[in-house]
């Protein structure tokens, strides 16, 4: 049996027009902390559920970042992040987070970030930050295991999935690009050395708005798959850096 894939989740809280709960966080709460190898997925995964919803509010996420890279970063391969865009009908996997433009919509609290505070927050840090996996090879893999015919899965209707490089500016890429900024400065930030892209796997899904009981199921069976997915290629990944070490 190939070797557990281990996978860190969090989600996020409720906020303002987006009725009641928080589907990316609702969705966290129903996954299994196993899910054993299967015919269509021969990779296991270890599943570590971040025990409480993050809070839709720039200075939680700044606070909470750090702590999540102290207590996961040496544990688990993979970080999936999951959000939720208000008005979204389909199931997106980000490529990048953005470094600007969060002084203009207004968290939980009435607060926005303004320019000054970002910049002085990501100091030294790319305007864009992409996670190093292979997000065309997850993709593939995630649909493969979705759908039987295109974007259509027979257990739960219709799915629509697609790739993003318009992450907004909101929360969700805040968090995004927060958690690789947090590994690219600590592993890139020694003096007078040239910054190299070092960059921890990080994968952000964002979620229909609906938070209905089809809806959840449907969120579930899609995670269960998109876990599957990043498993089987981290773990080619793995197996391909271990034969390149070997050689």
């Amino acid at each position: 049996m190939a070797k557990p894939v281990s996978i860190l989740v969090t989600g996020f809280g409720p906020f303002d027009g987006t009725g009641p709960g928080n589907l990316s966080y609702s969705v966290v709460t129903t996954l299994p902390k196993y899910l054993p190898p299967t015919p269509t997925c021969r990779v296991p995964v270890q599943v570590f559920i971040h025990p409480y919803d993050i809070p839709v509010a720039y200075n939680e996420v700044r606070t909470i970042v750090p702590r999540l890279y102290d207590a996961y970063a040496h544990q688990v391969d993979i970080w999936l992040h999951f959000g939720m865009r208000p008005h979204q009908d389909l199931y997106s996997i980000e490529q990048l987070g953005r470094r600007d433009g969060y002084d203009t919509d207004t968290d939980i609290t009435g607060f926005s970030l303004p320019k000054d505070e970002s910049d002085g927050f990501f100091r030294g840090c790319p305007k864009e930050l992409e996670s190093t996996l292979d997000v065309d090879n997850v993709f593939q893999r995630w649909r493969s295991k979705l759908l039987d015919g295109p974007e259509v899965s027979p257990e739960l209707g219709a799915v629509r999935i697609r790739q993003s490089r318009d992450p907004g500016h909101f929360i969700c890429d805040f968090l995004h690009y927060s958690v690789l900024a947090e590994h690219w400065r600590r592993k890139n930030a020694t003096p007078n050395t040239p910054r190299t892209m070092d960059l921890l796997p990080v994968m952000f899904l964002n979620v229909p708005t609906k938070n209905t009981v089809d809806q959840l199921r449907r969120a579930r069976h899609v995670t269960i798959c998109l876990m599957q997915a990043l498993a089987e290629s981290w773990d080619m990944h793995r197996n391909t850096s271990a034969k390149s070490s070997a050689s």
